[in-house]
């Protein structure tokens, strides 16, 4: 069974240092970075991962590398270079009720269509990965990733061609958006994806599309909810 690759350490560390600047705003446009030796000691990574992770941040315009002085954020961090990248956009308390609403919106249909036309293997890709994200749940871990790959696999699932043109760049904005909505209420939302992954993947393993899309919204919609709560 084909699986979706897992992220690399550079990748997961280039996830985190997102986070850092864009969410806790740890680091300002212009400000210096640690050197790599207190990076590589705070992220538990070796100095290669963060060399790596560095060169991806630069190549997106996020960081850059001055020789002999150091790593800093450069002056427009927001303007990356990927045109779908949620981390750029400076308003995030919009931008997660905007990424909710624009879910509960394609996801149901989504779930339907791959109720509908996913192949086996398709279906038993989305069941893998509801359980690797239970698996991070009990073990109160971060499940952003699996979380992630489960929503995505059902976006392949459906053969939506418009979906599968845009893919490549949505599944990284589909990361962040989640890493985003995971920040806020984990527990209420630990238990939302636990609860409602398993009802989503067990309606498109019965080739039940109104069920599958019911439950999608279901799930979506009290993602919203606790979000709304959670923002006032």
């Amino acid at each position: 069974m084909a699986m979706s690759r897992r992220m690399s350490i550079p990748e997961t560390i280039v996830l985190q240092l997102k986070r850092m600047i864009f969410l806790r705003e740890d680091f300002k446009p212009n400000q210096k970075l640690p050197g790599e030796m207190e990076l590589a000691e705070y992220f538990n990574v070796s100095r290669n991962s963060i060399r790596e992770a560095i060169k991806i941040l630069s190549s997106e315009g996020i960081l850059r590398v001055e020789r002999g002085v150091g790593t800093f954020v450069t002056k427009n961090p927001h303007q990356s270079e990927n045109a779908l990248s949620f981390m750029r956009i400076e308003d995030k308390h919009k931008l997660q009720l905007d990424w909710y609403h624009l879910r509960i919106v394609i996801e149901p249909t989504i779930a339907a269509q791959a109720a509908m036309h996913g192949t086996r293997e398709e279906i038993e890709k989305i069941r893998y990965w509801e359980q690797e994200c239970v698996k991070k749940i009990e073990a109160k871990e971060d499940y952003a990733f699996e979380d992630s790959q489960f929503h995505i696999a059902i976006w392949q699932a459906s053969h939506n061609l418009v979906i599968a043109q845009i893919m490549p760049e949505l599944s990284k904005s589909i990361e962040e958006a989640i890493a985003l909505a995971n920040i806020r209420s984990a527990e209420l939302t630990a238990e939302n994806a636990r609860f409602y992954h398993d009802k989503i993947a067990g309606h498109i393993e019965h080739r039940s599309p109104e069920s599958a899309s019911a439950v999608m919204h279901a799930h979506l919609q009290v993602g919203l909810e606790q979000l709304s709560r959670d923002l006032k």
